[in-house]
């Protein structure tokens, strides 16, 4: 069951129980301590008598008490308290008595009750008991049956033997009852607001993520390294001049200013090819050159014809 609700219903218990008991508080409905005789009593017989006494012992409270005392034949002797209970009810009566003269089994005094004034009730008996030094207390809680009655009453009845030898004290005798009226007349007390209790806050749960798969990233492939055409190296040119140059004849158109130049120039680019015919090597390397870098087989022409042109002028 919830803390909280139980305390609630704690708080509504207490506060109905405060106002309860202060509203069912014991009211003394009658007492009386003897001090002025029997003046507040309905009836007492003749062998029922007051004393004052200056003895510690001889009273309970006050200065007077009340006593029986034997021979109560041929009848018995009564102290009758008539008092109507109406708007009281958890009736209580209570006294102290002191047994002063011991009481045989023949000796009896009855403490009776009546809801109606006719039909008695017994509540307790005192017989067969020894004397006391002391004064003691009683009290007895009557029944249901005495709360709210008109013709309620309570009484001391003697039935003792021997004379002067039976003595029964009473002193301090009050009935008592809770008042109806307050109960009845209670406004409806609101149940006081109960103060929640402070629980304390949950630990935060920890939800542990779950670690993500490492994604496989594909390695990149490696570019592909350029590899560097090595740059043709030039074989050496080998030029084979014949020792003995076989002398070509020359028909040369004279052509006014460059016509000597050129008939020169031809013949000896034919006597250029007639050498390179016998050396094959110098047709390959010439043939390589002319595939991989143009400006220099040029220039390597160029270089031929001119070496052709020095060695043709020599001879």
């Amino acid at each position: 069951m919830n803390g909280k609700f139980l305390l609630f219903l704690f708080s509504i218990f207490l506060a109905s129980f405060v106002v309860f008991d202060s509203a069912l508080a014991s009211t003394i409905i009658f007492s009386d301590g003897f001090e002025s005789d029997f003046s507040e009593w309905t009836g007492n017989d003749v062998k029922w008598a007051t004393s004052g006494t200056s003895s510690a012992t001889g009273v309970h409270g006050g200065l007077k008490r009340a006593q029986a005392t034997g021979a109560t034949d041929p009848g018995d002797d009564v102290l009758l308290k008539s008092v109507p209970t109406v708007g009281y009810q958890g009736i209580k009566l209570e006294f102290w008595h002191r047994i002063y003269k011991g009481l045989e089994s023949e000796d009896h005094v009855y403490v009776e009750w009546t809801p109606d004034g006719s039909n008695w009730n017994v509540l307790d008996d005192f017989t067969t008991v020894g004397e006391s030094a002391n004064w003691q207390f009683t009290s007895y809680n009557l029944p249901a049956e005495a709360d709210n009655k008109d013709n309620f009453a309570f009484r001391f009845r003697a039935h003792l033997g021997a004379a002067s030898s039976d003595i029964f004290y009473l002193d301090d005798v009050v009935l008592s009852g809770d008042s109806q009226n307050a109960q009845t007349t209670l406004a409806p007390t609101s149940a006081p607001t109960s103060t929640p209790l402070l629980s304390p806050a949950p630990s935060p749960v920890i939800t542990a993520s779950p670690t993500p798969s490492p994604s496989v990233r594909p390695t990149p492939s490696p570019s592909p390294v350029s590899e560097a055409t090595p740059t043709p190296v030039p074989s050496p040119v080998k030029l084979s001049v014949s020792s003995t140059p076989v002398p070509t004849a020359i028909k040369a158109r004279i052509a006014p200013s460059t016509a000597p130049a050129l008939i020169v120039e031809e013949n000896t680019a034919k006597e250029f090819r007639e050498e390179s015919a016998e050396d094959g090597s110098l047709s390959a390397s010439l043939s390589n050159l002319m595939g991989s870098n143009s400006f220099l087989l040029m220039g390597l022409m160029v270089l031929a014809v001119v070496s052709s042109l020095a060695k043709f002028r020599g001879s």
